[in-house]
C-alpha cells in the first residue's frame, strides 16, 4: 500500500502529516510523487510517519 493511500484513509492531509510527524512536507509529497522512493528514507522518518499513521513502515516502504 502506498504512503499516500494510508494518509487519505486515515484522513490526513500531507500538512497535517508532517505537522504530526516533524517530518518535512515537501518530503512527504516527494515520497508520495515518486520523486523519491519511500525506501529511501530513513528510519527514524518511517518510524515517524507509521507512528501518526498507526501503522507498520513495512507498509508503505514496500
Amino acid at each position: 500500500m502506498s504512503l499516500k493511500s494510508i494518509r487519505e484513509r486515515r484522513g490526513y492531509t500531507q500538512t497535517a502529516l508532517s505537522e504530526e510527524s516533524g517530518v518535512n512536507r515537501v518530503m512527504i509529497n516527494n515520497y508520495e510523487r515518486g520523486r523519491k522512493s519511500p525506501n529511501s528514507m530513513t528510519l527514524d522518518t518511517a518510524y515517524r510517519l507509521a507512528d501518526v499513521l498507526d501503522c507498520e513502515p513495512r507498509e508503505f516502504l514496500k
